[in-house]
């Protein structure tokens, strides 16, 4: 939810054609209050969307599949090529400040990648 948030604020301010989905493997019944207030003190939203089961036809469909410590049912894991596991960030439960700039940081250096493929050759 912290990265799908900062990437398309951050997508968005680029003028990038992309949008990111917040999924989870074992999504929790409510975001948690540590996220819900952290993403609040971002300047998000206070109400974030009620955390969603990742679907096959998502991770199909994706241009690109980041996940944060999870493993992808394997019926999904055909994406394979498409696939990108950020597992080594500090969990959110130990402290929001420190996972948000571990996440952020992977967030922004995704977006330069992604504005670079955008740029014309010259």
């Amino acid at each position: 939810m912290i990265a799908a948030a900062h990437f398309n604020r951050i997508a968005e301010s680029q003028g990038l054609p992309y949008h990111a989905v917040s999924r989870g493997v074992y999504p929790d019944a409510e975001v948690p209050e540590k996220i819900k207030s952290g993403l609040l003190a971002d300047g998000f939203p206070g109400d974030p969307l009620k955390p969603k089961l990742v679907a096959d036809k998502e991770i199909g469909n994706a241009a690109r599949v980041i996940t944060l410590g999870c493993e992808l049912p394997k019926t999904a894991q055909q994406a394979g090529r498409k696939i990108t596991d950020w597992s080594n960030l500090p969990a959110v439960s130990s402290g929001y400040a420190d996972a948000r700039k571990a996440i952020v940081e992977r967030v922004e250096r995704l977006v330069k990648e992604l504005s670079d493929k955008q740029s014309p050759v010259k």
